[in-house]
C-alpha cells in the first residue's frame, strides 16, 4: 500500500539511505503506484503482491494496507522468506496476531509492528520512573481527539467490522494500548464499554475500560474520536508517588513509601513530604516512523528483535478485543481471552448479529 501511512513508510526508508534501498512499491491502483515510483525514483512498481514477493532483491516489506489484509499479507511475505514490518494494528483479532508470530518463528524472519510512539524519549523516561516507583496502585489514561464523518467516508473499509475491524480502539487508541501495557504491564481483567456517539458508522467512536491487575491495582482508560480540543493525559499513582504526563512529565516523589506511611502515620490527615521534579528528556537522533523503520532494519542486520516484535503487537490486539468482548457480554472478561470466542464475536459483529450501542441520529 502506498497511500496514507504507506507514503510515510516510503519517506522513512528514503531517510535512511545507508540502511536500505527502496527497490519496489506495490498497490492495487496502477496509476497511483506508477506515479509513486516515478516520484520517489523506485525501480519497480507492481499491482500484484505475489509478484512483489517473487522478487529476489526484496528482502523486507512494509505492510501498509487496510487492517483486514494485515494477517494474510504478512503470512504470505514471511513464508516467501521476507522480513516484515507491519503497520498497526497488527491484526483484527488476537488469534490472527498469534498466527503471524508463529509463522515468523517458523520462517526465521523478523516480524516488527510499527508502533512508532515507543520511540518517544518521554515514554522511555516514564517506563523507567514506573519501575523505580512501583508497585503500581492506579492510573488514568485519556486520549480523546476528533475524526470527521468525511474521514470515515474516505474509504469503504473504514468504520466497518469487515474492513477496519473496529473504530477508535483498533485504529487510533491501539497506540495508547500498546504504550499502556508496555509501561504498566498487561492486566488480568478488563471491564469495557464501547459505543458510537456521533458518527454514521457501525463501529465505536468512544470507548472506556477499567483494567484490574494482579495485586489489585486499577487503571482507567478513555479514548474517543468525538472531542476537540484534543485531550491527552496520563496520571499514575505508585507506592513511590505520582507521575503526571500531558506532553511533559512531572513527578511527585513521596519521601516515604505510600503503603508504609498509611500504616505508620499517627496523624488522621497526615500526608508524606513530597519532592516535585521535571525529569530531563533526552534528545534522540530519530523520531516517529523513521525511528521505527531504522530499528526494524538494524534488528535484521544485528539478528535481534525490534523494539516492538510481533509478540508485543499481540498484546495491544488482545486489549482491543477484550474491550469489545466485554461490551457485548455486558461484564468483565479475564485475560488471556478465549481465542475462539473472540473469532466468533467478530464474525457476529460483521454479520450484524451483535451491535454496539449507538446514539447518532
Amino acid at each position: 500500500g502506498i497511500k496514507g501511512v504507506g507514503r510515510t513508510h516510503i519517506e522513512a526508508v528514503r531517510a535512511l539511505p545507508e540502511e536500505a534501498e527502496l527497490v519496489a512499491v506495490c498497490d492495487i491502483d496502477e496509476e497511483a503506484v506508477k506515479a509513486c515510483a516515478e516520484r520517489y525514483e523506485v525501480p519497480k512498481a507492481v499491482t500484484d503482491f505475489e509478484e512483489l514477493l517473487e522478487m529476489e532483491e526484496v528482502q523486507a516489506v512494509s505492510i501498509c494496507t487496510p487492517h483486514f489484509l494485515h494477517r494474510d499479507m504478512t503470512v504470505a511475505a514471511l513464508e516467501a522468506g521476507k522480513h516484515v514490518l507491519c503497520e498497526k494494528p497488527m491484526a483484527v483479532t488476537v488469534k490472527q496476531a498469534e498466527e503471524m508470530v508463529e509463522v515468523a518463528r517458523r520462517a526465521g524472519r523478523v516480524l516488527g509492528i510499527s508502533f512508532q510512539h515507543r520511540f518517544r524519549p518521554e515514554v522511555g523516561v516514564m517506563r523507567r520512573l514506573v519501575e523505580e516507583m512501583s508497585p503500581l496502585l492506579w492510573f488514568v489514561w485519556i486520549d480523546c481527539s476528533l475524526r470527521t464523518q468525511a474521514y470515515y467516508d474516505s474509504g469503504d473499509w473504514r468504520g466497518t467490522w469487515w474492513g477496519e475491524g473496529g473504530g477508535v480502539l483498533i485504529n487510533q487508541a491501539v497506540h495508547d494500548l500498546d504504550l499502556l501495557q508496555w509501561v504498566f504491564g498487561m492486566p488480568k481483567e478488563v471491564l469495557g464499554s464501547a459505543a458510537n456517539l456521533l458518527h454514521d458508522i457501525e463501529v465505536e467512536d468512544t470507548a472506556s475500560a477499567i483494567f484490574e491487575y494482579e495485586g489489585g491495582a486499577r487503571g482507567t482508560f478513555v479514548a474517543g474520536n468525538v472531542s476537540y480540543p484534543s485531550v491527552y493525559r496520563v496520571q499514575a499513582g505508585l507506592d513511590g508517588g505520582v507521575i503526571l504526563f500531558d506532553g511533559k512529565i512531572r513527578v511527585g516523589r513521596a519521601k516515604e513509601r505510600i503503603s508504609e506511611f498509611i500504616k505508620k502515620s499517627p496523624e488522621m490527615w497526615g500526608v508524606p513530604e513530597v519532592e516535585w521534579e521535571e525529569p530531563e528528556i533526552p534528545e534522540v537522533e530519530r523520531k516517529g516512523h523513521v525511528a521505527a523503520v531504522w530499528d526494524f532494519l538494524t534488528a535484521i542486520k544485528e539478528g535481534r528483535e525490534p523494539l516492538c516484535p510481533g509478540e508485543e503487537g499481540v498484546k495491544s490486539t488482545e486489549l482491543v478485543n477484550a474491550i469489545i468482548l466485554s461490551t457485548v457480554k455486558g461484564g468483565p472478561v479475564s485475560l488471556p481471552l478465549d481465542r475462539e470466542e473472540i473469532e466468533q464475536t467478530y464474525e457476529d459483529l460483521k454479520e450484524g448479529k451483535l451491535r454496539l450501542p449507538r446514539f447518532w441520529a
